[in-house]
């Protein structure tokens, strides 16, 4: 569908929704402005459908559990805090000094990890105390948040940058489903979800690599150090040689109706984890970063 253009739903939908492309700077600029109202946004975010807000306002906060159903219960919304912002939050004494390096350096971690996954850590008491409360969760008395960086997808890291230009300085996330059911994947059904759940637009995406589908995947830091807590559209391994430390992966979930990115492990032999990422962020693409086959042959031969 074309910017502007309005979905038609089927039977017995409520609403008419606005379809716009989310890689058009008007599209984006009229996201943020419904945002700032409280209103929830529909995208369609790599290889699923999400639901977008601002985190520190109670019409969205409340409009999420009237969306996506009672088994919602109280579960936190995703932060799309910058990784500078993130790192600042954390409680590095509930962290591996081992991991230090790479999870309380944020231009390390974003080089490894930005728009790949979403990360769940432990934050301080003071950071709990700052946020909205719509995002803090708390396991074992510990408060925690679960954050995804948009660096690495241009189209939705401007629309986060639109938003905080208008001023919601806690861009929030969620599937686009009711609890417990299969995440959106299909756009023409996300667009249809949002006119029977009162969602005013949708942006959609026509430029990513339809092979890959599903939710992200869920990294958390522990106090004993990376555990996969779902495994989403990108395979747990890949953020071994990402984060280059074992991943503990004796107990996870997979995200339901997945299709993950598939890729031979000789992609990444001789990269270091910041072109792993280049690599991954290519091939998640409809079309490849022109240059990426010149670049990684040049790493591996000076490498």
């Amino acid at each position: 569908m074309t910017s502007a253009e309005v979905g038609k739903l089927e039977p017995g939908s409520s609403t008419l929704v606005e379809v716009r492309a989310l890689r058009d700077a008007a599209s984006r600029e009229r996201a943020a402005d419904l945002a700032i109202q409280g209103l929830p946004i529909g995208l369609y975010n790599v290889a699923v459908c999400a639901i977008l807000g601002d985190g520190s306002n109670s019409e969205f906060v409340n409009a999420v559990p009237v969306i996506k159903g009672e088994n919602r219960g109280q579960r936190p919304l995703g932060a799309c805090l910058p990784t500078s912002e993130f790192v600042q939050l954390l409680d590095s004494t509930k962290i591996p000094s081992v991991l230090h390096d790479t999870f309380m350096n944020a231009d390390e971690l974003l080089n490894r990890t930005g728009s790949l996954c979403f990360i769940r850590g432990p934050i301080t008491e003071k950071a709990a105390a700052m946020l909205p409360a719509s995002m803090v969760s708390r396991i074992d008395g510990t408060p925690v948040i679960q954050n995804w960086d948009a660096v690495g997808h241009q189209p939705t890291n401007l629309l986060l940058a639109q938003m905080r230009k208008a001023g919601i300085r806690y861009p929030a996330i969620t599937s686009m489903n009711i609890s417990g059911a299969p995440e959106i994947i299909d756009q023409v059904e996300a667009i249809n979800f949002s006119g029977e759940h009162g969602i005013p637009l949708f942006l959609t995406d026509d430029e990513t690599n339809r092979a890959v589908q599903g939710s992200y995947t869920i990294l958390g830091i522990t106090d004993t150090g990376v555990k996969l807590i779902r495994e989403g559209n990108l395979p747990g391994h890949m953020f071994n040689i990402l984060l280059g430390t074992d991943i503990d992966t004796s107990d996870f979930t997979t995200a339901k109706s997945v299709q993950p990115l598939s890729l031979p492990s000789s992609s990444f032999e001789g990269l270091d984890p910041r072109m792993v990422r280049m690599v991954i962020l290519s091939s998640l693409k409809e079309l490849p970063f022109p240059k990426i086959q010149k670049i990684t042959a040049k790493q591996r031969k000076t490498g």
